[in-house]
């Protein structure tokens, strides 16, 4: 597993902290690579099974910044992050099923992420999302505020599902006027 713990789009900020259970992570910026970094063992880190790898990248430079992580010398888990553009294209939806279906009384978290144009979460968007439902036929209600503040691109609301539920699909609706694509859409199926 390896995470970087750096949205890459802020120039002041050219520490990076990658955290991996790899013995070794590489970092390459725009695929140059980066050898000023290792793990860093300071009071923040001793009493962590696997200390962060910190890097310090000499000049920001927008674009892609990838981490690659590496056991016995063989890379193993990779991730990256890209600079996120200005302009809010269009917004994504996502379910936390944990892997499981959607049954009756659940409970379970809905994002609304807020993509530039390259599908990168625009990570300082704190636009107002408005979130409804379709085909629900009381089945499924949302709990708390709506339209919902988005914090760090994502905007998060929960959805009930009610005793009665169907395997009927509901539809959720995303919806923002300060995005270019203003609307989304996801079905997901309620199973008894």
């Amino acid at each position: 597993m390896v995470f970087i713990a750096n949205y890459w789009k802020d120039p002041s900020k050219t520490m990076v902290t990658v955290y991996s259970n790899c013995d070794n992570v590489e970092l390459r910026l725009n695929n140059l690579l980066i050898t000023n970094g290792g793990k860093e063992q300071s009071e923040n880190s001793t009493h962590l099974l696997r200390p962060p790898f910190i890097f310090k990248i000499d000049q920001y430079i927008p674009g892609r910044l990838e981490a690659i992580g590496f056991i016995k010398g063989k890379p193993v888990a990779r991730t990256y992050r890209l600079t996120p553009g200005k302009m809010r294209h269009h917004l994504g939806i996502e379910i936390d099923l944990s892997g499981k279906p959607l049954t009756n009384n659940d409970i379970v978290f809905v994002y609304a992420y807020i993509y530039d144009e390259n599908n990168t979460v625009i990570s300082d968007a704190d636009d107002l999302v408005q979130f409804s439902l379709s085909n629900a036929y009381d089945q499924a209600l949302f709990i708390g505020e709506n339209p919902v503040r988005a914090e760090a691109g994502i905007a998060t609301i929960l959805l009930k599902t009610s005793s009665m539920a169907s395997s009927n699909e509901i539809t959720i609706i995303a919806f923002s006027s300060t995005i270019k694509e203003q609307e989304r859409r996801f079905v997901v199926s309620v199973i008894q």
